[in-house]
């Protein structure tokens, strides 16, 4: 039984498959699948990075049984890899640890050529997808209940509206102005 994220290969970064197993795979199933909320499974590992990070949410445990899991193909993340790159390095510089330097963290969101530094590759990785499997694990909890398009929408504006105010956009007392979406 297979537990969050596996990557197939040592390629580098982002040059692997990426396989969401057990709970995880069934999440982001859910997701694209029941719910809509994306389009395919590289979407949902790219917001769900930065889902997971801002909302410090990392991977839990799972005692699902085994699923068939969900893939993205290097050739799918190759779309997507500078925007996953660039995500990569904010939260290698953005996590704090207790006694790193400056260097540290240069060297943790910079050096990553996969001949000089494997093994730091790989530990980040863990670290990366961690936070790529709590941010689905969040995602699938906000919407799980959402059976129509519009349940979809409210609750992305309920979510938009709260990190808004949270990152000091808007007022957060400041009511949401009615939203009638036309679906016709």
């Amino acid at each position: 039984m297979a537990n969050g994220i596996i990557e197939k290969g040592s390629a580098g970064l982002f040059e692997n498959e990426i396989e969401f197993n057990g709970k995880y795979a069934v999440m982001v199933r859910s997701l694209r699948e029941e719910i809509g909320l994306f389009a395919s499974f590289r979407e949902v590992y790219v917001i769900s990075a930065i889902v997971g990070f801002l909302n410090d949410c990392k991977m839990t445990e799972d005692a699902h049984d085994s699923v068939q899991a969900a893939s993205i193909f290097p050739n799918e993340l190759s779309k997507r890899k500078q925007d996953l790159r660039f995500i990569y390095r904010l939260i290698m510089l953005l996590r704090e640890e207790p006694d790193y330097t400056l260097e540290d963290y240069k060297n943790r969101a910079f050096k990553d050529d996969p001949e000089d530094n494997m093994d730091i590759i790989k530990q980040n990785m863990v670290l990366f997808n961690s936070y790529v499997c709590g941010g689905v694990e969040y995602l699938y909890k906000e919407f799980e209940n959402c059976s129509r398009v519009e349940d979809v929408v409210d609750k992305l504006y309920e979510l938009l509206h709260e990190f808004s105010a949270a990152i000091g956009l808007v007022e957060d007392d400041i009511a949401l102005p009615d939203f009638t979406p036309d679906f016709e």
